[in-house]
This record gives structure tokens, C-alpha cells and sequence, in this order.
């Protein structure tokens, strides 16, 4: 137990450990809990501190647009001329146009009174009458574009309806230029006052926010109505939480958000300050414990260095040797490093093991490409039957109808057929030539068989044909088009193709194309999809079994796709893989 427990403390691990968290673990935590503290404790209060003053200018400008409101409201019900304007008549009326003049004077000297406000308008809209007051300091295009936009706003009867009495809601104009909007209704006649967001903010402007730190008026939905560029670039959130105030921005640009709501309309106050700005306020320890910290951290990383020297680097390397070995790199081997006992004795012990396990891996290897062979074997063996029994067929028929010529030939092309058959179920690959040969000795037999409803075409390049390809790959396809496909009422035609490919890895493409009716949505979904297609009487043998032997000869490196051409034919293209050596002797 002594002896155990020595070699433990010994350890280059558990030294290093301990070392590392008695010297800076409670340190660090100490100060960084106390600067985190220290700095949240600021941020609250100077979130408070502005949430206050946030508040206390959203009642100055609630009580200003209050106090209007009240104007609007106390002309809506006591002037006479109002009246007026609300009965339709003509403009040349003399009365009508008193009414106007005096109105547009009360305007004029309303809006002398209330200086934040833009405009005071009046809107008959039985006469489609307007009649406005504006600001001295506004231009003459400023004074056009809003009445053009209070004029065309009033016009819709269905914005009006939705906008209530004695509220103040934010408009945007044409422009993108923000403004607030209250409209008095009495009768046919509307009474209402315009001004724009910036100008509120006015006396926002005296307080000190920092030099990037700015008041903003948001919709109900926290659109911002001024600053939208600046608020956009930062990545700023407007929706300040329950509390009155948050932190928001991105990177650098964080800023601390305090804001209130309008009790007279919907809309919103916010003020933005720099945390920086706020971090200010901290006392000169704080920053102390600060450059502290961040010795700490510098400590922490030389620490780092020095633990990834004795230990990460060395266990890193045994995990980069365990995951090749993982990925099939068998002959993957640690090297020799300076490094600790511990981890000496674990590359020698890995190494060792390593090489046990590629002895059995050789084993194993040589016991499955057996296995392989085996399985190959049968699956050629599988093909003899169901040729047999097609050849038989063919030649029933022929006899039937005493064409001996013609049986005479077919013999000739079966012994040349089947003596392929038998000569292949030795053999794993076949070249391309001769498994053309074969191809067109079974597609003559079948337009025997067939003469005035089949023909065919083969399109083989030349530098193809000394390529190796397992048996029967071509012809299994093409018996599927004529077992599948071929009747007597339609002519069919068989059209292959087999070429070599133009990327570097080199492959041969095998293409099988007919004129039928392509195959069924159903079976090409589960052909494509890799399932089986077999059933009890045996059919779709002949593909299961060509997908089978290239998925035991070249595993994921060959591929096979069914298809069906513009026309409705059904396509089948095989690619094989062919080694470089092969492509650069048969080019």
C-alpha cells in the first residue's frame, strides 16, 4: 500500500495538479469573483441612476405631448369655425373662408407657444381641405413633404380608424424620417399636430452619455425612430428587460440599456451609455485587482505551456497513434520523445500491442479474402441455371417452328455461350472484349429468337477493351431488358455503351440503355435505395448478384445507378474502378 501510494505522489500528473491548482485556483477565483462583484455592482447602480433620469424625461416629454393633446382636444370642442368646415359647401363661401383664415391664424399662434411640435394641421374631410402651421426654422421642401404626408395619411379612411384619440403613435414617412402623430376626430373634421422624433430628444442631448452613447425613441415594438444605421452597425437590442435596463451590443460596442415607456402613446425612451463609460465609475483598487487578474491569467498560461510540455503533448500523441490505428493505419508506431517514465512505458506497451494486433489482422485478412473467394464462387455459380433455362426456352421455340438453319446457328452461338459460362466460374475478371463477345453472342441469340421486334447496338471504345471486369456484369443487364422488357406487340432496342472516364482516378463506365417503359417509380426507388429485390420465385436475381460481387470485389469503390431517359426508357450505368497502372497500359 506504501509503495502504491509513492508511486502515485511521484507521479509527473498528480505533482503537476497539485501544484497548478494550490498556487493559482483560489487566487484567481478570489479575484475574479471580487472584480465581477465590484463591477456588477457599478453596472446596477449606474443602471438605476440612469433608469431614473430615463424616467424622469419620459414624464417631461408625456406631460409636453399631454398638454397638446389637451390643446387639440379644448379646440376640437370650444372653436365655433370648426363647425364650419365640417359642412360641405362651397369654397367661394365667404363664411367658409373667414373660417379658414381664422383658423390658420390660431394655428400659427399655437404653434408659437408649443415649440417642440412641427405642425398643427386641420383636415376637412368632406371639403378635402388642409389647413396647417409649421415651424418658422422648417424649409420650404420640409413644410411640402409633411403636408403631402399628413394630407395623403388622412385620406385613408382604414389608418385613420385604427389610430385612437388623445394618443401619440409613431409615424414613418416616405423619407424614412420618424415623427409623432396625434389626431383629434370631431365630426368630418380632423384636428391633430405632427412632430418629429429628433426634436424631443432635444433636451437629451445636454446629459452625458460618452462619446458614443446616444437617447433613442423606439415603437412599441422597439423600432428604433432615430440612430436606426448606428443601433443596426452595433448589433444593439432595444428591448431593455422588466427590471428597466440591459446589456446589449456586440464585441466591444457594449452598451448599457436603460429605457421607459410613454404613459401617453407607444413608444418608447432609451438611453444608451457606453459600458465603458460606466466601468469608469469603478474605484482605483478595482482596477488594481483588474491588472492582478490578469497576471493570474498570464501565470495561467505559462502554467498551461508547461503542463502541455510534460503531459498534453505525449498523451496527445498516443491519441493521434490510437485514432489512425482506429482508421486502419496499421502500421502506425509512436516515436521516440523525451518525455516522462510514465509515458515511455505507454509508447513501448502501444507499440508492442500494435504490432500483435497486425499479425492477427494478417490472420483475419487472409482468412476473409477465403471467404470472399468462396462467396464469389457461388454467386457465379447462381448465374448457370437461370441462363440454362432461358437457352432451353429459346430452343423449344425454334424446334417448334422447324427452322433448322436457324437452330443449327443458335447451337453454334449457345456452345460459344456456355463455354464462356464455364471458363468464367473460374475466373474473377474477364476483359472487357471478351465480355463484349459474350454480350453479343446472347443478344444474336435473342434476335433469333425475336427477329422483327429486337436489335441492339454496341458503342465500346477501343482503349476500353483490354480492361479487366468481372463476368457477365454486361450481360446480366442486357437479359433484364428482354426478360423484363421485351414483347411482341412493341420492338425494343438495346443500345451499350462502355468508355473510359475523363477524371484522374480513372474508372469505366458501363451504360445499358433500352427503349421499353423504363422501370416502375416503386422499383427504382428500391434499386437506387440499395435494398433487395428478391422474392420467392427468383426474379431480379441477376442484379442482386451483380451488386453483390462488386460490392465484395471493389467494396464502396464501384457504383451502380438506375435510371429512366427522357423518353421512358430504363437506364442502368455501372462504374468500376481501374487502377492507374492499368489506365496508363491501355492508353
Amino acid at each position: 500500500m506504501g509503495s502504491r501510494l509513492k508511486t502515485l505522489l511521484g507521479s509527473v500528473r498528480i505533482k503537476v495538479m497539485i501544484i497548478f491548482l494550490l498556487s493559482t485556483v483560489p487566487l484567481v477565483t478570489l479575484l475574479v469573483y471580487n472584480n465581477f462583484y465590484a463591477s456588477k455592482l457599478v453596472v446596477n447602480q449606474v443602471s438605476e441612476s440612469n433608469k431614473n433620469l430615463v424616467s424622469l424625461y419620459m414624464q417631461l416629454i408625456d406631460r409636453d405631448l399631454t398638454e397638446m393633446s389637451k390643446y387639440l382636444i379644448n379646440m376640437a370642442v370650444e372653436d365655433a369655425d370648426l363647425s364650419i368646415l365640417e359642412l360641405p359647401g362651397s369654397r367661394e363661401n365667404s363664411a367658409y373662408n373667414a373660417a379658414k383664415i381664422r383658423l390658420a391664424n390660431k394655428l400659427a399662434g399655437s404653434i408659437a407657444t408649443y415649440p417642440t411640435m412641427d405642425l398643427f394641421f386641420v383636415y376637412s374631410a368632406v371639403n378635402k381641405e388642409f389647413i396647417d402651421a409649421h415651424i418658422n426654422s422648417s424649409t420650404f421642401e420640409e413644410r411640402e413633404s409633411v403636408r403631402m404626408e399628413v394630407g395623403e395619411f388622412l385620406k385613408d379612411q382604414q389608418r385613420l380608424s385604427e389610430y385612437q384619440s388623445n394618443r401619440w403613435y409613431p409615424y414613418r414617412s416616405v423619407n424614412n424620417n420618424y415623427y409623432l402623430l396625434s389626431i383629434i376626430r370631431n365630426g368630418n373634421v380632423y384636428i391633430g399636430a405632427w412632430v418629429k422624433a429628433s426634436r424631443i430628444l432635444a433636451p437629451m442631448k445636454l446629459l452625458d452619455f460618452g462619446d458614443t452613447g446616444r437617447a433613442v425613441l423606439a415603437t412599441e415594438d422597439y423600432v428604433p425612430l432615430n440612430d436606426a444605421q448606428f443601433i443596426a452597425d452595433r448589433h444593439i437590442e432595444l428591448n431593455y428587460n422588466r427590471s428597466g435596463s440591459t446589456i446589449t451590443g456586440q464585441g466591444s460596442d457594449l452598451f448599457l440599456a436603460a429605457g421607459d415607456k410613454s404613459g401617453v402613446g407607444d413608444f418608447h425612451l432609451i438611453a444608451l451609455i457606453p459600458e465603458r463609460k460606466v466601468l469608469e465609475r469603478l474605484p482605483f483598487m478595482q482596477r488594481i485587482a483588474s491588472l492582478v487578474s490578469f497576471g493570474s491569467v498570464l501565470i495561467l498560461i505559462i502554467v498551461y505551456f508547461l503542463l502541455r510540455q510534460i503531459i498534453l503533448l505525449p498523451l496527445h500523441r498516443v491519441v493521434a497513434a490510437m485514432r489512425k490505428i482506429k482508421n486502419g493505419e496499421i502500421e502506425t508506431r509512436i516515436l521516440d520523445h523525451r518525455t516522462s517514465h510514465e509515458f515511455a512505458l505507454v509508447n513501448e506497451t502501444f507499440n508492442h500491442m500494435v504490432d500483435q494486433i497486425q499479425e492477427l489482422r494478417i490472420h483475419v485478412y487472409e482468412e476473409r479474402l477465403n471467404l470472399q473467394k468462396a462467396e464469389l464462387q457461388h454467386l457465379k455459380l447462381q448465374i448457370n441455371p437461370h441462363f440454362f433455362l432461358n437457352s432451353l426456352n429459346i430452343i423449344y421455340y425454334l424446334s417448334r417452328a422447324k427452322d433448322f438453319g436457324l437452330i443449327g446457328e443458335l447451337s453454334l452461338s449457345l456452345i460459344q455461350y456456355f463455354r464462356f459460362m464455364f471458363r468464367s466460374n473460374n475466373m474473377d475478371f474477364v476483359t472487357v472484349e471478351d465480355e463484349i463477345k459474350h454480350t453479343r453472342n446472347y443478344l444474336k441469340i435473342q434476335q433469333m429468337r425475336f427477329p422483327h421486334n429486337f436489335t441492339y447496338t454496341l458503342d465500346i471504345e477501343d482503349a476500353a477493351g483490354p480492361f479487366p471486369i468481372p463476368p457477365l456484369v454486361v450481360q446480366i443487364f442486357a437479359e433484364n431488358v428482354i426478360k423484363h422488357a421485351m414483347s411482341l406487340d412493341e420492338s425494343i432496342h438495346i443500345h451499350i455503351s462502355i468508355s473510359l472516364t475523363e477524371d484522374p482516378f480513372g474508372q469505366l463506365k458501363i451504360t445499358v440503355r433500352d427503349t421499353g417503359k423504363g422501370f416502375s417509380p416503386d422499383i427504382l426507388e428500391t434499386l437506387n435505395a440499395d435494398r433487395e429485390l428478391l422474392n420467392d420465385e427468383g426474379e431480379h436475381i441477376g442484379i442482386w448478384n451483380v451488386k453483390r460481387r462488386l460490392r465484395l470485389l471493389y467494396q464502396d469503390r464501384a457504383a451502380i445507378a438506375f435510371s429512366n431517359d427522357a423518353e421512358g426508357g430504363a437506364v442502368v450505368s455501372v462504374w468500376i474502378p481501374v487502377s492507374r497502372e492499368e489506365k496508363e497500359k491501355g492508353e
